[in-house]
């Protein structure tokens, strides 16, 4: 006998797995806003379970759904008011937890390309001043280095 899934269950484990995400994200987004790169080496491993947990019961609720012959989110939408008229609710929290992950997921990766992009030219400053060391005179005063050429040119 083909039993029915448990639409509650499936919906709730989904909506968990992509609100702790969606947590995951947040903290990430104040750990790259507050320049706090040690807590965001922490937070990669948890991200990354989460983030495989909220694809699997995603997975199987989308299997679930692809069983009755749905595809996307309207024709869900339409059987879930139609068969299961309760738990649309439970469906449209579904939809906007991925959506608020999809968004800090996107923005993050922004942040996290910017941060790399500051930090090469950071390093390419750098290293364009080795060429002349900095260092100190017989009379204690800086001489060479990135910082005496800037002085030079203002």
């Amino acid at each position: 006998m083909n039993s029915s899934p448990d639409w509650s269950a499936q919906l709730g484990a989904a909506t968990d797995a992509y609100k702790l995400l969606v947590q995951l994200l947040q903290d990430e987004q104040r750990c790259l806003t507050h320049d706090q790169p040690d807590v965001l080496t922490g937070l990669l491993a948890e991200k990354q379970k989460a983030a495989l947990a909220a694809d699997t019961a995603g997975n199987a609720l989308n299997s679930a759904f692809a069983s009755l012959g749905l595809e996307n989110g309207p024709a869900i939408a339409e059987w879930l008011s139609a068969n299961r008229p309760g738990l649309l609710p439970s469906w449209q929290q579904l939809l906007e937890q991925v959506r608020q992950a999809a968004l800090l997921n996107q923005c993050n990766g922004k942040l996290i390309e910017s941060r790399r992009q500051a930090l090469d030219t950071l390093v390419y400053t750098l290293a364009a001043g080795q060429s002349d060391a900095l260092g100190y005179s017989q009379q204690g005063q800086l001489q060479g280095g990135v910082n005496r050429h800037i002085a030079d040119k203002a």
